[in-house]
């Protein structure tokens, strides 16, 4: 919606790739814009930490001891916005995950971990990816997303477990 080209970038690769017909989850393999987009969807997190953990045993991460129980919460904010890995982190860039060539590049989890990762990672990342990217390209083949409201929707929103937007309206206009 705050991106009116970003929307007919995706819908252009729609129309080359799909066309007509309802996407498929296979479809991510051939619409790398798409997936860039998405990828920096995701980027920009709703989840702020992760779920709390307990420290198993003694250990110490970075000069600091954290003793056996203590309860640890991953920073997941802070891998996802962390400008030595981001040029100009605080923006939306849907092309940020396409290589010189426009293909789609998977980030690397060390920089990216919005799912969490390791043994504790969500055990439904495959699922939400998918879910993500049907939702996204159903909708957007279907409709073009405008402001709802005179004004534009604030992109800053409130810390409550997770980073939750302000409340807005959108209008769904019918492509033809």
């Amino acid at each position: 919606m705050l991106n009116p080209s970003v929307q007919e970038n995706i819908h252009q690769e729609i129309k080359d790739v799909i066309g007509e017909r309802s996407p498929k989850s296979t479809d991510r393999q051939e619409m790398h814009y798409t997936m860039s987009a998405v990828t920096e969807i995701l980027r920009t997190d709703i989840a702020v930490l992760s779920l709390p953990h307990f420290a198993t045993e003694d250990t110490v991460v970075c000069g600091h001891t954290i003793p056996k129980g203590t309860t640890v919460m991953a920073n997941l904010w802070s891998t996802t916005h962390d400008k030595s890995f981001y040029i100009d982190s605080d923006n939306f860039k849907a092309d940020r995950f396409l290589d010189s060539e426009g293909q789609f590049s998977k980030p690397d989890t060390k920089e990216f971990s919005p799912f969490s990762s390791g043994r504790r990672a969500c055990p439904g990342e495959q699922l939400a990816r998918a879910e993500i990217f049907l939702f996204l390209v159903a909708t957007l083949q279907k409709f073009r997303i405008e402001c709802g409201q005179e004004t534009t929707p604030s992109t800053v929103g409130e810390i409550v477990f997770v980073y939750e937007p302000k409340r807005y309206k959108i209008k769904l206009i019918a492509r033809h």
